[in-house]
């Protein structure tokens, strides 16, 4: 079983990608800012945690960061339904963000799927 750490402020996103973790079996935990995820990962384990890059509080490179010295090995997954937050470069941390609609549930499952094979490439999540 993946468990998922979600970090997005936006309603529908929240929504579509609770469909699809349920459809696909996937426990997700959902976070509205960074300060969030950081105080989930110190009590929770997940397999990968995802991002959304152009939420206020979500879409920080800095907290991608955050992330690494907290759990070095954790994948991390940047989406973006649009436009990034004023600070989404991304890139520089090796990340480069995924388009998704909540109208195309394909797409979020191909950024689970994308970051599931990190997990699994890197040895975790049999």
């Amino acid at each position: 079983m993946l468990d998922l750490l979600f970090c997005t402020s936006d309603r529908s996103l929240r929504q579509a990608m609770q469909e699809v973790c349920a459809g696909e079996g996937y426990r997700m935990k959902v976070c509205e800012r960074g300060m969030e995820v950081l105080q989930a990962l110190s009590v929770l384990t997940a397999d990968l945690v995802i991002l959304d890059g152009g939420a206020p509080g979500c879409g920080s490179p800095f907290l991608v960061e955050a992330i690494h010295r907290v759990t070095p090995d954790l994948p991390v997954v940047v989406i973006t339904t649009g436009a990034l937050g004023s600070d989404g470069d991304f890139r520089r941390y090796g990340l480069v963000p995924h388009e998704v609609s909540v109208d195309a549930p394909e797409t979020l499952r191909h950024v689970i799927r994308h970051g599931r094979e990190s997990v699994v490439r890197d040895g975790g999540l049999q």
